[in-house]
């Protein structure tokens, strides 16, 4: 049963954030051990999430839709969205 705060944000349980992102429970938890997202607002029985919650997991959805790990999407989350080293630009090593 979702409510609203003196925030105004709306409160959701887990299953209600589950049914609205269409993320499973175990996968929401298992989002939040990896750090992808923040864990609950208030934890334990009738753990509480918020509408960030809801909006991170869709922002996951949309990067995994893109063909990104969650390795990859762990790094953007945490503003490494640099590209990473790898076959790019040669680097000049020799001076002729």
């Amino acid at each position: 049963m979702s409510r609203e705060p003196e925030n105004g944000e709306r409160e959701l349980s887990l299953s209600e954030l589950a049914e609205r992102s269409g993320t499973p429970p175990r996968t929401i938890r298992f989002y939040i051990a990896r750090g992808l997202m923040d864990g609950p607002i208030k934890a334990g029985r009738g753990a509480i999430y918020s509408e960030e919650h809801l909006a991170r997991l869709a922002e996951i959805k949309d990067w995994q839709s893109k063909g990104l790990t969650l390795t990859e999407v762990g790094r953007r989350l945490a503003g490494g969205d640099r590209a990473r080293p790898g076959l790019g630009e040669p680097i000049g090593l020799f001076s002729y």
